[in-house]
């Protein structure tokens, strides 16, 4: 599920999904009536400490700063070599240079660009190293390169380049592309703009491997990730959920990567994570940090690393199948924060602290209690459990009438119950259940969120898949978008 905050925003679509990436068919994906020409480029092993990597990419820099750089220099090597031998007598020419400067990038397109406008040719580029996020710009050593740059390097009268960047986050590139219009003007891009771009050890990047034929190489005889073609949109051209695979910690980087938006909710199961994102005035420029814990034990003990440091749990997951908690604090969020077990809950809130989220782990649920958060403050609550949904939403209804709203909800797959959070509230919220991304879940999405009904609460069911959506009407709320994804284990 992907629900944009704008609906007529355009994403690209799944290149796969499209039958593009594959050279051999490239007169089908990327059509022409002139000949192409190749210029294929490396990015740099060291990046500027400002640029930001994923977290593969960070692992691989800590290697190469350790003098180990062959990870990152076997893969960029052999790309080049997959990829001179599957464009043959096309290719202009190739740059590779570990420590090379943007100048000198800049340089070598605008003078590709002017070979290919001077003798008619269709400018094909090729980009293979790290990715900045959430950008997808490809990264120098002092520096990195934008898509609107190479916008302004074209020459007029040229034919517009296709972008092939099998980089990390590149699908911002293919968005871009989407939603320019510009004809000829296209990404194939290997990932979605939240992901990495994965490689198979030194044989080199998912995406080249596929783009140069050797598809059997991939675990499924396709990239690990989801590439994306401009050319087609995504509400036409999707892949499975399983192929949107990320880290947490990328995930939620990418979109809280300009502190204008907080992870509001998050659930998971199975390693599928369904997160809702959005952006709240008064949290806005505030320090976060968000990790996840292989165990309850570590999660306790980064818990009380981050209180030291001011900043407290805003929203809480656990993955009952793998025992895994994850979590994003906010300084600021309160002045006092506990957790605490219970495998019989009851009527937790007290004068002073206010259950803020849940979560639950084995035979217990966990109730996070914080204290002197605003919308919680003074507010009465109520501690809802019950076997199924017909039962639930009676009691839901039951205290809805009595002014209080939906504010956390978890299900325990030991005890097979149901577990909600109601609190005091004069905000306006709606909320159903559905079974399915189909026609109703559509048009009540739509109808809510044209009425400024922003989305607050997703709870996905992790045995039948019944999926829970809260909305509410909050004047200091602005919609982000809602993604599911399949994390690494």
């Amino acid at each position: 599920m992907y629900k944009n905050v704008d609906p007529n925003t355009a994403f690209a679509g799944s290149a796969i999904a499209q039958g593009a990436g594959k050279l051999i068919d490239i007169d089908e994906w990327c059509p022409t009536t002139k000949e192409r020409r190749w210029l294929l480029i490396a990015g740099s092993r060291h990046p500027p400490d400002a640029v930001i990597l994923s977290q593969k990419g960070e692992r691989e820099a800590r290697s190469d700063a350790q003098g180990d750089g062959s990870t990152f220099l076997k893969r960029v090597s052999n790309d080049f070599v997959n990829m001179e031998r599957a464009v043959g007598h096309t290719l202009k020419n190739k740059i590779q240079n570990i420590e090379m400067h943007k100048r000198e990038v800049e340089n070598h397109l605008r003078e590709f660009f002017d070979f290919c406008r001077a003798n008619d040719f269709k400018p094909m580029l090729y980009y293979t190293g790290h990715g900045e996020l959430p950008t997808g710009n490809w990264c120098f050593t002092d520096g990195v390169v934008g898509i609107e740059e190479i916008l302004e390097w074209m020459p007029a009268g040229m034919t517009p380049p296709t972008i092939v960047s099998d980089a990390c986050f590149s699908g911002t590139w293919s968005n871009f592309c989407t939603q320019k219009q510009i004809e000829g003007f296209d990404c194939l891009s290997a990932t979605k703009m939240h992901q990495a771009a994965f490689n198979q050890g030194d044989k080199g990047g998912d995406l080249t491997l596929y783009l140069t034929g050797q598809g059997d190489q991939l675990p499924d005889g396709r990239p690990t990730s989801t590439p994306l073609y401009s050319r087609g949109r995504q509400e036409d051209f999707r892949d499975p959920l399983k192929y949107n695979k990320v880290t947490f910690i990328d995930l939620v980087k990418y979109y809280t990567f300009n502190d204008e938006q907080v992870l509001l909710n998050q659930c998971v199961h199975s390693n599928y994570m369904y997160t809702v994102f959005g952006s709240y005035a008064k949290y806005k420029r505030r320090k976060k940090d968000f990790w996840c814990s292989a165990s309850f034990e570590e999660f306790m003990k980064e818990m009380k690393s981050q209180k030291k440091s001011g900043k407290f749990i805003y929203s809480v997951a656990a993955d009952q199948s793998t025992g895994k908690i994850y979590a994003y604090a906010i300084e600021g969020y309160g002045n006092f924060q506990v957790i605490m077990p219970s495998e019989s809950p009851k009527d937790l809130a007290s004068q002073d602290l206010s259950i803020t989220g849940c979560f639950a782990l084995n035979s217990k649920y966990y109730f996070l209690l914080t204290a002197g958060v605003e919308e919680f403050k003074g507010k009465k609550q109520k501690v809802l459990t019950a076997k199924t949904r017909t039962e639930l939403e009676n009691e839901i209804q039951t205290y809805k009438s009595k002014g209080m709203i939906i504010t956390s909800v978890c299900f325990s797959v030991e005890n097979e119950n149901y577990l909600v959070v109601m609190t005091e509230s004069d905000l306006p919220q709606q909320h159903k259940w559905f079974t399915d991304d189909g026609t109703l879940f559509v048009n009540w999405d739509r109808e809510l969120y044209n009425n400024n009904n922003y989305y607050k609460i997703q709870f996905f069911h992790p045995i039948d898949g019944h999926q829970l959506c809260v909305r509410v009407k909050d004047s200091s709320l602005q919609e982000g978008p809602s993604i599911a994804a399949l994390l690494y284990s």
